[in-house]
C-alpha cells in the first residue's frame, strides 16, 4: 500500500513539474506596435512591424534616430520575445539587442542593450487604430429578422460614447464604452416590443472603413456582423 502511495506521489510530482516547465502561452504579436521613451541621447519613438510564424520573429524596426532596418535573430518562445535591431545612428552602425515579455494583447514590456553602452526599459503598445468617431451603419440577419443599425460613435481618451439606433430596438445611449488599441466594446440598452434588452458588443477595428463586431443579446444568443462608415 505504501509502495502504491509512493508511486502515485512520484507521478503527481513529475506531472506538476512537467506542467510548470511548459512555456506560457502568449498572444500573437503579429502587427504594428509603437513605443516612446527617454534615452541618453533624447526622446526616441519606435514603430515595430512584427511578423511571427512558427516561433520565428521577422519584420522591421523603425526609430526616429536610428532609421528603419530588418529585424534580425528574432524569436518568440511562449511569452518571451527577443530580436536585434541593426540600426544606424549619425552614420555609425549600432547593434541593439531587445528582450521582452508579452504581457497581453495590449502590452509588451521590453529591455534593450544599446551596443553594450547601457540598458533601457520601455513598454510597447499596439499601433493606434483609426479614430472611429462618426456614424457607422450595419445590416445583418437575426432570429427575429433583418436588423439595420446606425452607430454614432464619439471616442475620447479611450472612452466610447454616443448613440445606438436599431430598427427593432430604438435609439439609446452607448453604455460602458471603451476603445483599447484596435479593440472596441460597449453596451446597448435597447427596447424590443416593450421589453428592456441589454446587448453587449465587442469588436475589432480593422481599418478606417471596417469594424468587425460580435454581440450577445441578453441570454438569447448572438450575431456577428461588419459595420461600415455611414453613407
Amino acid at each position: 500500500m505504501q509502495h502504491k502511495r509512493f508511486r502515485w506521489g512520484l507521478i503527481s510530482a513529475i506531472s506538476v513539474f512537467t506542467l510548470a516547465a511548459l512555456p506560457a502561452f502568449a498572444q500573437n504579436v503579429t502587427g504594428k506596435w509603437e513605443a516612446s521613451f527617454d534615452t541618453q541621447v533624447g526622446q526616441q519613438s519606435y514603430t515595430f512591424d512584427f511578423v511571427v510564424s512558427d516561433g520565428k520573429l521577422t519584420g522591421t524596426v523603425e526609430g526616429n534616430l536610428t532609421g528603419k532596418s530588418d529585424i534580425a535573430e528574432g524569436k518568440v518562445e511562449g511569452n518571451k520575445i527577443t530580436f536585434v535591431e541593426n540600426g544606424n545612428y549619425q552614420g555609425m552602425p549600432l547593434r541593439i539587442v531587445y528582450t521582452g515579455t508579452i504581457e497581453s494583447a495590449q502590452e509588451i514590456k521590453f529591455s534593450r542593450n544599446v551596443a553594450d553602452a547601457g540598458m533601457e526599459e520601455f513598454v510597447a503598445k499596439p499601433a493606434g487604430a483609426p479614430n472611429i468617431t462618426g456614424k457607422w451603419s450595419a445590416t445583418f440577419d437575426t432570429q427575429v429578422g433583418t436588423q439595420s443599425y446606425t452607430f454614432d460613435f464619439v471616442v475620447a481618451d479611450g472612452k466610447l460614447t454616443g448613440t445606438v439606433e436599431g430598427n427593432l430596438t430604438g435609439k439609446s445611449e452607448i453604455a460602458e464604452g471603451k476603445v483599447e488599441g484596435n479593440t472596441i466594446s460597449f453596451v446597448e440598452n435597447g427596447n424590443y416590443e416593450g421589453m428592456p434588452l441589454r446587448i453587449t458588443y465587442t469588436g475589432t477595428i480593422e481599418s478606417a472603413q471596417e469594424i468587425k463586431l460580435s454581440r450577445m443579446v441578453g441570454d438569447f444568443g448572438g450575431e456577428e456582423f461588419v459595420a461600415k462608415p455611414a453613407q
